[in-house]
């Protein structure tokens, strides 16, 4: 029997726990998480667009927007900007046979969600306290509070970077290949795992405390 839970994929937060007592139940899981890793799959080339454009402008910003910042570090926020506007995750999830979805694939779509949306505002926001010609208080309200903006790329970088493993610990619980017959093989799982990861999104240095509260 699996204790596992229901819960919307726009929201991570709300989650109601449903005991999968059923054969039914199993299948149906099964089949949500299946959905998941395809839509993880299909994510992973523009997901690691953002992560090598967060990567390169990262050692210029952890510790917040310099006061005058460099051509250098304008285009790198540029590039970084586009490649998370560039990111598109659906609001239903293709193939998925339960709405809202089940766990063990609920979570991770939730943080993919989320990373979505933080990535983007962040970025676009890091971007608009940079540009020339912007409107000197708006300019440099950005930047006050720039501390903000960097902390939740970071912590959505290090939040996605544990997705694959849910992912992989999901399907083990779920019966592995066995259950899966095909549908979802142990070596997509494990690549997955291995895809959003740690050592391939998260970012370092990690942010000074101040800035990731």
């Amino acid at each position: 029997m699996l204790a596992l839970a229901a819960c919307g994929s726009s929201n991570a937060s709300s989650s109601t726990a449903t005991t999968i007592t059923s054969p039914t139940q199993v299948v149906l899981a099964s089949a949500d998480l299946v959905a998941a890793a395809r839509l993880f799959g299909n994510s992973e080339p523009a997901i690691d667009r953002e992560v090598q454009a967060a990567r390169a402008a990262w050692p210029y910003i952890y510790q917040g927007l310099p006061a005058r910042p460099s051509s250098r570090l304008r285009e790198l926020l540029r590039r970084a900007d586009e490649a998370a506007q560039a990111i598109s995750v659906p609001e239903r999830v293709p193939h998925a046979v339960t709405d809202p979805v089940l766990e063990p694939a609920a979570a991770p779509i939730a943080t993919l969600e989320n990373f979505n949306k933080l990535v983007k505002q962040s970025w676009a926001q890091l971007r608009a306290g940079t540009e020339p010609g912007a409107d000197p208080r708006a300019e440099r309200f950005l930047r006050e509070n720039s501390g903000l903006y960097v902390g939740s790329i970071y912590d959505a970088h290090e939040q996605l970077g544990q997705t694959g493993k849910k992912l992989e610990d999901g399907y083990r619980e779920l019966g592995g290949p066995d259950e899966f017959a095909g549908s979802l093989r142990q070596q997509e799982v494990e690549q997955l795992a291995a895809t959003y990861s740690e050592q391939n999104i998260f970012l370092f240095p990690a942010v000074a405390p101040e800035l990731g509260a």
